[in-house]
């Protein structure tokens, strides 16, 4: 088994997975990541959600 040298955790199985899959996993990583940042930069710049007016 190689070494994961990322600081992603992989989910079980991920060496059962197909490519295709692990493709869809990464994206679907990636998306999550990004979300997560802008959701605290936003927090960082002070801007509202509409939930606030």
């Amino acid at each position: 088994m190689t070494r994961n040298r990322t600081d992603y955790q992989f989910p079980d199985g991920w060496g059962l997975m197909g490519t295709e899959q692990r493709h869809r996993w990464f994206t679907r990583e990636r998306i999550r990541r990004r979300a997560r940042r802008q959701a605290r930069e936003s927090d960082v710049v002070g801007v509202r959600s509409p939930d606030d007016f």
